[in-house]
């Protein structure tokens, strides 16, 4: 049989969807997972990067990857004005010369870049009536300014003002909407502490069905990779005694102080995105409040 010389393009970090947007901090690297799906050795391949309707930008990689073997590359760094973009990267010329197959060849990944940073110490109460605050940024795949992250003027931890989702109002089951920090850098650290509060009351003790849920991801490599640190629903979430009306946290004894180590999300050199996702069943409100990040 005649040799065949393919090469695959495996996965790619990140790789958003058009659903759920990838938040990727701005002059970061991409990483692509390539594999030799030849018959032969792999010696060279050209990655192109392509933002947008923008020129694609090659890169010549020199391999020596054996038929059906992955490796990891490191692509350039991608950079652009803040907001959504849709990156085209593709192999081109395996080993100099055409790909025999091309239907596995590209992928598409839907990002938002980040560009406004923070260094540590990193706090935030929700005190000012501009939300989301400076840097920060809402995710909310099905649109509206209604059924998404809001600031509720009455409730709060130490002072007035909270980010909040009306689960007990919004009806969309099964729908998650993220609530994300702007880039922090870490600088030198090693160690870094999450610490936020939340407040939530769960409208029945036994009915999953009307558990709405808390989440929080995390990436250390600019928005690359990102990792669940936190997950709790219903009865485990709730701070407060089952409510069938609204909740309302306006007291400091329905609030719970919550701890998350980051430190083994680090990477240095890189910095770190944090994101609270709501995921909602048409239960009752949650409440987030003195978000604070610290090396």
């Amino acid at each position: 049989p005649a040799a065949v010389t393919d090469a695959f393009l495996v996965n790619l970090s990140p790789r958003g969807t058009r659903e759920r947007k990838s938040f990727f901090v701005d002059n970061t690297p991409l990483q692509a997972i390539i594999r030799n799906n030849g018959t032969t050795s792999l010696t060279s391949v050209t990655m192109e990067v392509q933002m947008d309707a923008g020129v694609a930008v090659p890169t010549i990689f020199p391999l020596n990857l054996a038929v059906g073997s992955d490796t990891t590359l490191n692509l350039t760094p991608v950079s652009g004005s803040a907001g959504n973009h849709t990156l085209t990267i593709y192999t081109t010329a395996p080993n100099g010369s055409a790909d025999d197959f091309l239907n596995n060849d590209t992928i598409y990944s839907y990002i938002n870049i980040v560009t406004a940073s923070s260094a540590l110490p990193f706090t935030q109460d929700f005190s000012s009536s501009t939300f989301p605050p400076a840097g920060w940024q809402t995710w909310n795949p099905n649109g509206g300014a209604t059924n998404t992250w809001k600031r509720d003027v009455v409730s709060g931890y130490s002072s007035l003002g909270a980010a909040f989702f009306d689960n007990y109002n919004i009806d969309q089951g099964g729908t998650m909407d993220e609530l994300i920090t702007p880039a922090l850098d870490p600088g030198d650290a090693s160690d870094v502490t999450l610490d936020f509060k939340v407040a939530y009351a769960a409208p029945d003790a036994t009915d999953v069905s009307e558990w709405d849920g808390l989440e929080v991801y995390v990436s250390g490599d600019g928005g690359k990779t990102y990792h669940l640190v936190y997950k709790k629903t219903g009865p485990q979430l709730a701070t407060a005694p089952v409510n069938t009306n609204p909740f309302s946290a306006f007291e400091a004894s329905l609030w719970r102080g919550e701890t998350i180590d980051l430190s083994p999300y680090v990477t240095a050199g890189q910095k770190m995105i944090v994101k609270f996702r709501n995921t909602n069943a048409f239960g009752n409100n949650l409440y987030i409040d003195d978000v604070s990040v610290t090396a």
